[in-house]
């Protein structure tokens, strides 16, 4: 893992944490901030939109994260055929 996503895992795991805390506005203000970096590494913006969308009160923009997470999911795994590359 490179310093990246070290950086990246150790801040959405700080969400995720804040969650199980029950401390749900910090959690998503955590996790916007996430998203708004445009360095986020895809894998990790998949992870703060699904938690995100399972945490927002708005069924509409929950949905919507649901959306962009899935979006990007199917764009990653066109690119990494599953079997082709053990490693990914």
């Amino acid at each position: 893992m490179d310093e990246n996503d070290r950086h990246f895992s150790i801040a959405f795991n700080a969400a995720a944490e804040l969650y199980q805390r029950d401390k749900f506005d910090e959690c998503i203000e955590a996790l916007r901030q996430l998203l708004d970096e445009p360095t986020t590494p895809r894998f990790h913006r998949i992870k703060c939109l699904s938690l995100l969308g399972g945490t927002l009160g708005d069924w509409e923009e929950a949905y919507s994260c649901y959306v962009k997470a899935e979006t990007l999911w199917r764009i990653t795994r066109r690119w990494h055929v599953e079997g082709v590359y053990p490693a990914v």
